[in-house]
């Protein structure tokens, strides 16, 4: 009588979903999405993502647009700014500016206009932000 019982008992355990014998730990994902992608301070923070990274890169990016934005509030606060860009030719080019448009842009198909994903802590010393990474990312949503 033994073994029929471990068998049903196994049997038992066999259709109990995976939540019902141990904790899944699952507790979500900890960004949360911000609505309000014209709110000046993360605008700034976008701006600041790209000219942040045009002085360590040596590119030309200038910043066209916040497509997604997120935080994450866990240590410290963290933001991750999906950004369209596009290229500010370099002057050599045949563009001439002008009084009204003083940089050149490139507005031809090529290069294509990479969208990046920007981590940025924040921190109270000195300037308020930090640069994590910059990495090429897909545009959110397609542009």
């Amino acid at each position: 009588m033994r073994p029929q019982i471990l068998l049903l008992l196994a049997l038992f355990l066999a259709v109990l979903p995976p939540s019902a014998v141990a904790d899944s730990g699952d507790v979500g994902d900890p960004w949360v999405e911000i609505e309000d992608l014209n709110d000046p301070q993360i605008q700034s923070m976008a701006k600041f993502a790209v000219t942040e990274h045009n002085g360590r890169s040596g590119e030309g990016l200038v910043y066209k647009r916040l497509l997604l934005a997120k935080v994450e509030n866990v240590d410290d606060t963290n933001y991750l700014l999906n950004i369209a860009t596009d290229w500010q030719l370099p002057p050599a080019t045949k563009c001439r500016p002008t009084r009204l448009s003083p940089m050149c842009f490139d507005n031809s198909p090529t290069p294509e206009r990479p969208c990046y994903d920007a981590l940025i802590l924040e921190i109270d010393y000195p300037d308020g932000w930090e640069l994590v990474s910059f990495d090429k990312a897909p545009c959110y949503p397609r542009i």
